[in-house]
């Protein structure tokens, strides 16, 4: 895939930057987390199926 693709079509599987910017503390709160061994990706991966609630990031 190119990265051109992130940025095409509107709607069409293309990068959600408001989201990002927006959610972007989380995101690295996150990826600390897992990288410090604080939480695991697997953790991560069977949460948001298990609250629907949740932030948007995992939307």
């Amino acid at each position: 895939m190119h990265i051109d693709a992130l940025f095409g079509e509107p709607g069409k599987h293309v990068m959600d930057f408001d989201l990002i910017e927006s959610q972007f503390r989380h995101l690295m709160r996150v990826a600390v987390s897992v990288r410090e061994g604080a939480t695991s990706s697997a953790t991560l991966l069977k949460r948001p199926c298990r609250s629907a609630a949740g932030p948007r990031v995992s939307k």
